[in-house]
């Protein structure tokens, strides 16, 4: 798990105006309440006509991204499924 104390003490003092984070989920909670820290995400969804086909929609969206698609992404990359 992150620090998250010492990633912010970091991030101010390196002056860091973006921080890109993939799989860290607990680093939306632990900013919750930080008003420096602004939570954005890509929007995307999920093909209707090729279910499991992760579509990205090159949409700036506010929020933290309220689904992961870490498998949907593996599997474009060509990753076996098991």
């Amino acid at each position: 798990r992150v620090n998250s104390g010492t990633l912010a003490d970091d991030l101010i003092r390196l002056e860091c105006r973006t921080l890109l984070s993939t799989h860290y989920h607990g680093l939306s909670q632990d900013f919750e309440h930080n008003a420096a820290v602004v939570p954005l995400h890509m929007d995307c969804r999920i093909d209707p006509v090729r279910p499991g086909e992760l579509v990205m929609l090159y949409k700036l969206r506010k929020g933290v991204c309220p689904q992961s698609h870490g498998m949907e992404c593996a599997l474009s990359a060509g990753l076996p499924k098991s």
